[in-house]
């Protein structure tokens, strides 16, 4: 049978000497404080920015910038490189290629997929792609301009998705 025992240990943390050698002693801690001996979570933490970002941040990067000392960060995840300043996220990843067409979208009635048509695209699925201009067709609209590949049709074709369901099936739009 298990007994339990009581642990004494003084509060505040001692980092004097290495933790081994000050056993029975607090020796690291983070965001916590000592309140009558004991210790406490510090809370009042919020958000700095509400933005969502794609992935998991994997690093970090901090500086300031030019002459006006002013404090930045940019941070990757497995898919992008986003910019952090003061309260915005920037998604500040490079384009790879840049190519001009017309007419390249098909929907199907009822569908959130898009068809996209660029021969020889090379893309991948959960590669993105960037539109810089498009109009709204069969109820479709591509209005934040990133999305994400989802499956490649053939060489010519590749597939996204969108939020809204198009309410016409057609070819050769937007």
């Amino acid at each position: 049978m298990t007994k339990l025992s009581k642990i004494k240990l003084r509060p505040g943390l001692h980092r004097e000497s290495t933790q081994y050698e000050e056993d029975g002693n607090w020796y690291d801690g983070d965001h916590v404080r000592f309140r009558a001996g004991k210790p406490e979570n510090m809370r009042g933490y919020e958000t700095k920015v509400s933005t969502a970002f794609d992935g998991s941040a994997r690093d970090l990067i901090t500086y300031k910038s030019g002459n006006n000392n002013t404090k930045r960060a940019v941070f990757g995840t497995p898919d992008k490189l986003y910019a952090h300043n003061g309260d915005t996220i920037t998604d500040i990843t490079p384009i790879v290629t840049a190519v001009t067409l017309a007419n390249v979208f098909g929907t199907s009635s009822g569908s959130t997929r898009v068809c996209c048509s660029d021969a020889g695209h090379g893309r991948a699925v959960g590669d993105y792609v960037y539109f810089t201009s498009t109009a709204t067709f069969n109820a479709v609209s591509l209005s934040t301009n990133v999305y994400p590949v989802t499956s490649i049709v053939n060489s010519g074709v590749f597939t996204i998705s969108v939020t809204d369901a198009a309410n016409a099936t057609a070819s050769d739009v937007g």
